[in-house]
Parts: structure tokens; C-alpha cells; sequence
């Protein structure tokens, strides 16, 4: 290949990485404006945003068939998430409207926020099962040591809500402020939570579907929780945004696209994809190990904080 050759396929792979990012922020923003912002200010665009977001796409996706599409090449996975989040999200809807009607007799508002934690903790065990089944069909040491001992890490993260379950008051779990809900999560959490997730999605090895995983599902919605402390929810917002990546994704393939065509003419090749920078680094065995490490270190850090602040709490 001549030097000009290698200048010419790097400028692909730079403007493909650049196009990735671009696109993912784009998306995001997509769903806090058109689906998080309605949700959380005015009833009637709250019902509107989850009929189109959670109702009318998913129904498009399953029943074209679309999911078995998926650049994952994980279909049960795919529809089996799918299906979860849009029971999450009429959950989250119905914890919304049940705590705004004060003169609701039929749900106690404790059984409602221990049911949230217990829909996180179902999602998460989710991942944990599809990554532990992967030992089987992965050669590499280092994918058996992830997909082992990551999971382990996602059942300690179930243990901390499950603490938080048992041990914890209405202080340490859920509220509603009008129709914004708002998770006390502690902050070691939600950062071991969001490693954990994307160590997961080391299994991947594409740029395309990891670029969109993290910036979508992980960075913006943590970012946002943080500077907004906390009025911007992380469990609500990520619930969108993860929703509207899975649709996403199972419309990227190599032969066309289901929905958002525009990302996959513009975006995906696979040439591309298989040598992109993101790609090479995902492949890397010490950015591997270093991911997972975090995910530990983190994990310990959420740990204590679930254990002091619920114990501080029920002292009071």
C-alpha cells in the first residue's frame, strides 16, 4: 500500500470517528429534547413522548422484524431489553402519576420505590447472564477473564441496591418532584455502574455501537447528573437514552437499515469499523484489564458508600 493509500484510508477513519461522536451527541440530545425535557415538565407531553419513544417504536422494531438485524448479533438479548425497558418506562410513568395524585389508595409509595430499585437490579443481572454465557464462545484468555469476573462485579452492584432495599428509608431510594423523578444513588455508584456497563460492552469490539453506547447511555447522562446535581435524573435519563440506542443499533447493518438510515449511509462500513481507531483501542489488552480494574476499584468505593450512608440513615 503506498503512502498515499494510508493518508487516504486514515482521513476515512478519522472523519468515521469524528462522524461517530458527532452523530452519538447528536442522538442524545435528540432524546433529552424530544423525550426527557416533555416527560419531566408537562403531563400531556409526557404521555405524548412515551406513546411515540416507548410504545410505537418499539412495536416498529418488533414486529418488522428489525432486531434480528443487530450489529450485536445478540437478537434474544436485543428484544429481551427492549422489552424490559418499555416495562420500566410505563413503570417509571405510573410511579410518576401515582405520587403527583396524593389521593392515590391502590400503590404504597415504598412498594413503588423499592419496585424501581428492583427493576435496576433485574437489569443489571440481565447483563451479568449474557456476559457469563459469552465464556463459551470466546478463544482469548483475556474476554474469559472479563466475561467472568465482571459479572462478579455486577452481583456485587445488585447486592448494594439490594442493601439499600432491606436497610435503607424512603430517603435513601426514590421521589417525585411534579413529574421528575430523582434518584439518591450515591455518586461512587453511579460511576461503578457506569464502568461496569461499559466493560460489558467490551465484548462488542466495534466502534459504531460503542461510540453510541457510551457517549448516549453513560457519559451525558452522568455528566448531566452531576452538573446538574441530580435534577437532571441519571436512572430516568439513562432509561430513555439506552431505549433509543438499542432501536438505533438494530437498524445499523452492513446490508441497510430498518430506521434512522441516515447513521448507517453516512456512518458505517465495515472496513472502516473493523480498523477504526475506537475499534483498535477496544481490542487492546491493557485498555481491557485497566477497565475492568476500574470497575473493581469503583465497585469497592460504591460499596462503602452504600454501606455508611444507609447506616448514617437509619441511625438518624
Amino acid at each position: 500500500m503506498s503512502d498515499d493509500d494510508k493518508d487516504d484510508l486514515a482521513n476515512i477513519y478519522n472523519s468515521t470517528t469524528g462522524l461517530h461522536i458527532f452523530t452519538s451527541i447528536a442522538f442524545t440530545c435528540m432524546v433529552l429534547l424530544t423525550w426527557y425535557l416533555p416527560t419531566i415538565y408537562s403531563n400531556r407531553s409526557s404521555y405524548l413522548a412515551t406513546l411515540v419513544w416507548a410504545i410505537i417504536l418499539p412495536l416498529i422494531v418488533i414486529f418488522s422484524g428489525s432486531y434480528k438485524l443487530s450489529l450485536t448479533g445478540e437478537d434474544d438479548f436485543v428484544i429481551l431489553k427492549i422489552l424490559f425497558l418499555v416495562f420500566v418506562i410505563l413503570y417509571l410513568q405510573m410511579f410518576v402519576y401515582t405520587n403527583v395524585k396524593k389521593s392515590n389508595k391502590f400503590f404504597n409509595f415504598k412498594w413503588l420505590t423499592n419496585g424501581l430499585l428492583g427493576l435496576i437490579m433485574v437489569n443489571i443481572l440481565l447483563a451479568v447472564v449474557a456476559q457469563f454465557d459469552n465464556r463459551s464462545d470466546e478463544s482469548e484468555q483475556i474476554d474469559n477473564v472479563i466475561n467472568t469476573w465482571n459479572p462478579v462485579i455486577g452481583l456485587i452492584l445488585v447486592l448494594c441496591l439490594g442493601y439499600i432495599v432491606v436497610m435503607g428509608r424512603k430517603q435513601d431510594q426514590f421521589g417525585v418532584d411534579n413529574l421528575r423523578i430523582y434518584s439518591r444513588l450515591g455518586v461512587w455508584f453511579v460511576l461503578a455502574y457506569s464502568v461496569w456497563d461499559t466493560v460489558f460492552r467490551y465484548q462488542l469490539n466495534q466502534s459504531t455501537v460503542v461510540y453510541l453506547f457510551f457517549i448516549c447511555t453513560i457519559l451525558i447522562p452522568a455528566f448531566l447528573y452531576y452538573v446538574s446535581n441530580g435534577k437532571i435524573d441519571y436512572v430516568q435519563f439513562r432509561t430513555y437514552s439506552l431505549l433509543f440506542y438499542l432501536i438505533v443499533i438494530i437498524g445499523v447493518t452492513p446490508y441497510g437499515m430498518n430506521i434512522f438510515p441516515a447513521y448507517n449511509e453516512s456512518g458505517y462500513n465495515e472496513a472502516v469499523e473493523n480498523n477504526s481507531p475506537i475499534t483498535n483501542i477496544l481490542k487492546n489488552e491493557t485498555f481491557r484489564y485497566t477497565g475492568l480494574g476500574l470497575a473493581a476499584l469503583t465497585t469497592v468505593g460504591a460499596v462503602v458508600e452504600t454501606y455508611k450512608g444507609t447506616k448514617n440513615w437509619s441511625m438518624n
